[in-house]
């Protein structure tokens, strides 16, 4: 017999905490994480840095090898990123195709730039070969960064918008870069 005080609501939704092609964490998962950082951040008054990065010219690169050679791409790069990302508090997420978005509580926006630019620097030394790319001859990264430390005006979609708002200036810019 059925308990009749028992909720007839659906069981809550399940976050995939990882991403299938790249084993990284999932946007919903990292979003989760990102909510709880922030609230400490709040809480305890130290600085949060995002990172919104895209692969340059990836459209490109899948039209020239293919997709399954984008697909081994994409996980390089990733496994790249997250390496440049060691603190166990430091978070990185596959968005969709090569956008990811990355989170470093405590970093300034001085040390969370220097980090963007390292990740890029470091995406260039995979040396993966992409002869039709105008900006290098070699798979590379935009990066966008910012950094704030919450006052309780802000969430962190504002953080998040900031971050994609630069990373649109690393594109305009040339690319290849952190902004």
């Amino acid at each position: 017999a059925r308990d009749p005080s028992a909720s007839s609501l659906p069981p809550p939704a399940v976050i995939v905490r990882d991403d299938r092609l790249t084993g990284l964490f999932s946007w919903p998962y990292l979003e989760g994480l990102l909510k709880r950082d922030w609230a400490v951040a709040q809480r305890e008054r130290h600085s949060i840095a995002v990172f919104s990065i895209d692969v340059d010219a990836l459209e490109l690169y899948n039209l020239t090898f293919g997709r399954a050679a984008g697909d081994s791409a994409i996980r390089r790069v990733a496994h790249c990123i997250s390496g440049c990302l060691r603190r166990a508090s430091d978070a990185t997420a596959r968005i969709d195709g090569g956008s990811f978005v990355a989170f470093a509580p405590g970093l300034s926006l001085e040390q969370a730039l220097r980090l963007g630019q390292t990740m890029a620097e470091r995406v260039r030394e995979l040396r993966i070969h992409h002869p039709r790319c105008t900006v290098l001859r070699y798979i590379s990264i935009s990066v966008g960064v910012a950094s704030t430390i919450p006052d309780g005006t802000q969430t962190y979609d504002s953080l998040l918008q900031n971050a994609r708002l630069q990373l649109q200036t690393a594109k305009q810019s040339g690319r290849n870069r952190a902004a």
